[in-house]
């Protein structure tokens, strides 16, 4: 049998509304009316997208309001995807061969599909009157909404907007948009389950320890949502150069020893507890847990790990956490999702953002996640000595050589085990797992064991 390669895109069907959300933006013809669709790039910001294609195929600048899956029937198990978007304009001519059609219209004698007549019945049968704060921001007017209040905060700090913006994200409870001032610009982020923490983790991080994120205009508690001056810097990437890397990892250091004073406030903010004495009392139930994902595996190879090898790996990982705790390095702050898109780097300091994946833990933790992003790339792969030098360097002015020699010969382990913890025990994830977070948890694992062979063997990070 044949089977069709997949598409490199995902397609929308596009519910445009204008005039304050009375009224839709149809294709017309003798049949009757139909909504536009486009397509976009698959695994790309879906709202920054969206809005690009539909100024580039309609002539509308449009903001993104959220995306919704309408089945297409009882007797299919598909969906239609469907954007959500409306004009950031008040008036907007139509483009040639559209209209713009008032809601409250006769749909089912004005509409082709049964699915674009599902999608409009869907979406007019949920009455703003019902709709909480919390979802402001797929209603109607939300752009007007959000512009007024960070106009507001522009215009004290003595910033002008432009009026242009850049939307990267999209839903009812969160939002990320740039909007651009004279000088060069402003974010807006809010946030919404299950990322509600990002809001108190962002706010103690930047109270604490200001030099090390943007700074921060003016916070909506009431929307789990701030707005910050764009920071200066780029982020790094397979171009950037081997000091670039070596600035971002001393950053690290130096964002972590500036942390220590403040480990249980930043826990009190919801950073994520992940001290060895809390890994040590999850090492049980990840070991169950991977026991019966490593049962349910189908395929052959790579072999999955025996409950005699998930035992030993259990007590290398508690012998890790007990050598962790014996260097006396104190809990500072981490980042459980440390990309080079997580990064500015200026010309000798660094800023990081999107604390999402916060975490008070031992500080050796991190750094193993930096690393892994540079060996995707054969010339960091090289540099990686380099770059742990750097950061390690910090360290040799406040810890003897033994300590950090043993802290990072388990860093590799013990963060691929948090990394596995926090999927397990996620915010977001519950067991049973789907078949690709099964996949993840079980490589993790067999990772897991490569790294507590290496380094039961002596082989660990080098930072001489």
């Amino acid at each position: 049998m044949c089977v069709p390669p997949q598409s490199e895109y995902d397609h929308f069907q596009v519910l445009l509304l204008g005039r304050d959300g009375t009224e839709v933006l149809a294709s017309t013809s003798e049949n009757g009316f139909s909504l536009p669709s486009i397509e976009i790039p698959k695994n790309t910001r879906v709202a920054e997208e969206c809005n690009a294609a539909v100024a580039k195929q309609l002539g509308i600048t449009a903001y993104s309001l959220c995306t919704r899956r309408i089945p297409t029937g009882a007797d299919k198990p598909s969906f239609v995807r469907c954007i959500v978007m409306e004009t950031s304009r008040a008036e907007t001519n139509a483009p040639a061969r559209m209209s713009w059609i008032p809601l409250g219209s006769p749909l089912s004698a004005s509409f082709e599909s049964r699915d674009d007549i599902r999608l409009l019945t869907e979406w007019i049968a949920a009455p703003a009157k019902e709709i909480s704060s919390t979802e402001l921001f797929s209603r109607p007017r939300t752009l007007r909404t959000i512009f007024a209040w960070v106009e507001t905060q522009t215009t004290s700090a003595g910033l002008h907007l432009t009026g242009d913006f850049r939307q990267l994200n999209c839903g009812p409870q969160y939002s990320l948009i740039r909007f651009r001032t004279k000088d060069s610009g402003v974010w807006f982020k809010a946030v919404g389950e299950p990322n509600l923490h990002e809001f108190p983790i962002t706010l103690a991080i930047t109270n604490l320890l200001p030099s090390f994120l943007p700074p921060l205009l003016g916070t909506r508690p009431d929307w789990n949502a701030w707005l910050t001056v764009e920071a200066e810097g780029t982020h790094p990437d397979e171009n950037s150069t081997l000091a670039k890397w070596k600035t971002a990892a001393t950053a690290l250091s130096q964002l972590q020893i500036e942390s220590f004073a403040n480990a249980l406030h930043l826990i009190g903010a919801e950073c994520r507890d992940l001290r060895a004495c809390r890994l040590q009392q999850e090492i049980a139930t990840f070991l169950e847990v991977i026991a019966e994902l490593m049962s349910q595996q189908t395929t052959p190879a790579p072999a999955p790990l025996s409950h005699e090898q998930l035992r030993t790996l259990g007590a290398q990982i508690e012998e890790a956490l007990g050598i962790l705790e014996n260097t006396d390095i104190p809990n500072g702050l981490g980042h459980s999702d440390l990309s080079p898109g997580n990064l500015l780097v200026r010309q000798d300091s660094c800023i990081f953002l999107d604390w999402s994946e916060g975490f008070i833990g031992h500080p050796f933790l991190t750094i193993p996640y930096l690393i892994e992003y540079l060996r995707r790339d054969p010339a960091g792969h090289l540099w990686e000595p380099q770059i742990l030098a750097a950061y390690a360097a910090t360290w040799r002015n406040h810890f003897d050589e033994a300590k950090l020699s043993a802290a990072f010969s388990v860093a590799p382990l013990l963060a691929a085990f948090t990394y596995a913890i926090s999927i397990v025990t996620s915010r977001k994830l519950a067991p049973p797992f789907d078949d690709r977070t099964a996949k993840l948890l079980r490589s993790l694992t067999r990772r897991m064991k490569r790294e507590a062979d290496a380094f039961t063997n002596g082989e660990h990070l080098c930072v001489s």
